[in-house]
This record gives C-alpha cells, structure tokens and sequence, in this order.
C-alpha cells in the first residue's frame, strides 16, 4: 500500500502526459482516483510515485524522514471542534 495517496504520470503513449491520483494498490494494479480520457495501451510507459498517509509511524518507519514531516498530530479532526 505503499502508493494510496500517490500520483500515477504516463509518460508515453495515447495517456502521455495525463496524471492522476492513487487510492490504492497491489500486486494486481493500482486503482485511481479518477478515471483516464483514454486507456492506456501494453508498453505505454508511466512513473508511480508512493503516497504518504502523513502519520508519524509512516514517515518514520518506512520513509525515514521525520526532520521533513509536515503533519500536525495533535490537532483535532474538523469534526470534534464544535
């Protein structure tokens, strides 16, 4: 799940240049958080960029980057702050 959050940019054939969200992923594809104009054809090149979930476990443990982070842990959801 390493790509839920990501971005999918097609570099090559009838997509080239189109980008779009990932919602997430697995051995099978990835699914997308909007749909393409056109299907991608076999060969046609793209690059996946992973997401991040933004949590402290996630940017420590697997991205190694906590003097980067820009997340706030501690502030309420909008839906507790009545």
């Amino acid at each position: 799940m390493l790509y839920a959050n990501g971005a999918i940019v097609f570099t090559s054939g009838v997509c080239a240049g189109q980008s779009r969200t990932i919602m997430n992923g697995d051995a099978s594809g990835l699914n997308l958080a909007y749909p393409l104009y056109e299907v991608p054809g076999a060969g046609d090149a793209f690059t996946a960029q992973q997401g991040c979930d933004k949590t402290l476990a996630t940017c420590q443990n697997v991205y190694n980057n906590l003097q980067h982070r820009r997340a706030y842990d501690f502030v309420p959801p909008p839906d507790t702050t009545y």
